[in-house]
């Protein structure tokens, strides 16, 4: 079979950025190699130059496919390298080589910045600023654990100027403050940069930005402060406690001296200490810029004025319909497991999966099932036909491909049609994935057909008609090691998977989207609350039978939403302060403890609330 070109590829531009920084990477490889076959460089050297490379060619990779933060990260990663390739690790290499390597790195991080690229990257979507989850835990283990190595050697360096202090005699401080320089120069440096990366890594591939959030912010700038101050203040300190040492200066002269030093040492430790306070308490809400940043993701979905250039039947009571923009400009990005709201003729608004090309922006496809009764607008949107005037907001995207090694689906129905696209885009990458799609009859399971013959090594059909369910313990048993778990389909089917998962296949990670809202009679009975507005002023009284999101209309008239049963996850708010009782169907996982977020079409608080309105 022939490989398809992936969606979106990078640019010229891109590819050349990233291509430098590989360049770069392998230089400041062979620094640090020459460095060791020379004997020329300091071991701390030669872990600069380690870490130079290795974060030079990770972000530069991860520039090279679209994420955000590797963009931003690439920068920071060219500077280290200056930094870290001139000392003595140079092992004899060429200035001129070295500043004309560094010089292209530095152009290609800023080329990443310039219109053709920035709108690449634009075009890959808002996920694409977002690390998956597997990448996410492997940066999060390195931070946590060389965080704490860093943290370590500046306490051993604490305590080695407390014990100075307490001995100042000139043989057991000139015995300690050699120990500390060696300490210093080898051991510090490295750490503390893969510490600085890895967590600004971590804050731009996330949720909570790098400037979004104070207290995001302020670890930033915590880490920073503590590692720029190493060689300004602390290493000065310590050459002054030796000239007074080996100098046979008074021993009031070598005290006072060292109580510069051992005031200088511990406050790094306290430093790092509160880095790791703020880590677990997250206080202070957003900044600035990360307000406007909420308002912009917030603003409701512009509509955009289209119509219907094809109604076609693929499957039996199953319609997919072409949207074009009226006017026939461009429509905006998306990207595989996006949807759309579609506002019907009647000015209903509901909820469609995209499929189709992402690189095709001239029209969207949706598929539409028609459910008994036209229930949430089914019938209508079955009579529409070619010319028809419609709408369009969004695209938006909760229902992202993951990053993972290995993928299987899950589909029920018309559930299959947000996996459409995330299966053409890993098909055309090459990567593997298994298919089990579940049905009602074989002609009533759309695009089918299609997909088994595309792949008939990879697609399993269920048709209830024909065969009985599959065994989804068995399914989940047989996917890879670490596989990413995507299924979309009836409440039954969601409910099966996730039962079974746990026992079948623990190290895999579950994805679902549902089209209707889980059964929450069984929830939580409604309690009263009361809901601060932070920006807007003043407090809303929630009561027991209301939606937080009608008591917001009270105050907020324009408050967003679009489903307004839990699902699609268009009327999120950010929270302050407070535990929210979330009851929607867009978190899942890990992310139903999050205190940041909630959506207030469904979910509740348990207790006073403050919300970023």
């Amino acid at each position: 079979m022939t490989r398809r070109a992936p969606a979106c590829p990078p640019p010229p531009l891109v590819r050349w950025a990233a291509g430098t920084a590989l360049l770069g990477a392998v230089l400041a490889a062979a620094v640090a190699v020459a460095g060791i076959a020379g004997g020329t460089a300091a071991p701390g050297a030669v872990g600069w130059s380690a870490v130079a490379a290795a974060g030079l060619a990770f972000h530069g990779l991860m520039a090279r496919a679209g994420r955000r933060w590797g963009r931003v990260l690439l920068p920071v990663s060219g500077a280290a390298a200056l930094g870290g390739l001139f000392p003595e690790a140079a092992g004899g290499l060429p200035r001129w080589l070295l500043i004309g390597a560094l010089a292209a790195c530095l152009a290609a991080s800023a080329a990443l910045f310039l219109p053709p690229a920035a709108a690449w990257f634009r075009e890959r979507g808002d996920s694409a600023r977002l690390m998956g989850t597997g990448l996410r835990k492997a940066v999060l283990a390195v931070h946590v654990i060389v965080a704490l190595v860093w943290t370590g050697v500046i306490v051993t360096m604490a305590a080695l100027a407390l014990t100075a202090l307490a001995d100042p005699g000139p043989a057991a401080v000139r015995g300690l403050t050699t120990a500390m320089l060696a300490i210093e120069a080898n051991l510090l440096g490295p750490p503390a940069l893969v510490a600085l990366l890895t967590g600004v890594a971590l804050a731009c591939g996330t949720r909570w930005g790098l400037l979004e959030h104070r207290w995001v912010a302020a670890k930033f700038w915590l880490i920073t402060a503590g590692i720029i101050s190493a060689p300004f203040l602390n290493r000065p300190a310590l050459f002054a406690v030796q000239e007074a040492a080996f100098g046979g200066a008074p021993a009031e002269e070598v005290r006072a001296a060292m109580q510069h030093l051992a005031l200088v040492y511990p406050g790094i430790p306290a430093a790092a200490l509160a880095a790791a306070v703020l880590s677990f308490t997250r206080p202070w809400g957003r900044t600035r810029r990360g307000r406007r940043a909420a308002e912009r993701r917030r603003a409701p979905a512009r509509r955009i004025p289209a119509r219907v250039t094809a109604a076609d039947p693929v499957a039996e009571g199953v319609v997919a319909l072409r949207l074009e923009r009226t006017g026939g400009a461009d429509l905006p990005p998306w990207t595989p497991g996006a949807h759309i709201d579609l506002v019907l003729p009647s000015g209903r608004v509901r909820q469609y999966s995209l499929h189709g090309d992402p690189a095709d922006r001239s029209a969207y496809r949706v598929a539409v099932l028609h459910e008994p009764g036209g229930l949430r607008g089914s019938a209508e949107a079955h009579r529409l036909r070619a010319g028809d005037r419609v709408a369009i907001g969004g695209p938006r995207n909760r229902f992202p491909l993951a990053d993972a090694a290995a993928h299987l689906f899950i589909a029920g129905g018309i559930g299959i049609v947000p996996l459409l696209p995330m299966i053409r885009e890993l098909d055309a990458r090459g990567a593997p994935w298994r298919l089990v799609y579940v049905g009602r009859s074989l002609p009533a399971m759309a695009f089918a057909r299609e997909l088994a013959e595309a792949h008939p090594d990879r697609v399993r059909l269920f048709p209830r008609d024909a065969c009985d369910r599959p065994d989804l313990g068995a399914v989940l048993r047989e996917a890879p090691e670490g596989a990413a778990v995507h299924c979309c389909g009836p409440a039954g089917l969601i409910a099966g998977v996730e039962a079974e998962l746990p026992a079948a296949r623990p190290d895999a990670t579950l994805h679902t989207e549902r089209f209707a809202p889980a059964d929450r009679a069984a929830g939580a009975p409604d309690a009263p609350f009361d809901a601060e507005l932070r920006r807007t002023g003043g407090t809303v009284r929630v009561p027991a039978g209301t939606t937080l999101l009608d008591a917001l209309r009270e105050r907020v008239p324009g408050a967003d939403a679009s489903c307004e049963n839990g699902v699609c996850g268009g009327c999120e708010v950010r929270v302050l302060a407070g535990v929210p009782e979330h009851r929607d169907d867009v978190l899942a996982g890990e992310d139903r403890d999050r205190t940041d977020v909630i959506f207030p079409c469904v979910s509740r608080a348990r207790g006073r609330i403050v919300l970023d309105l």
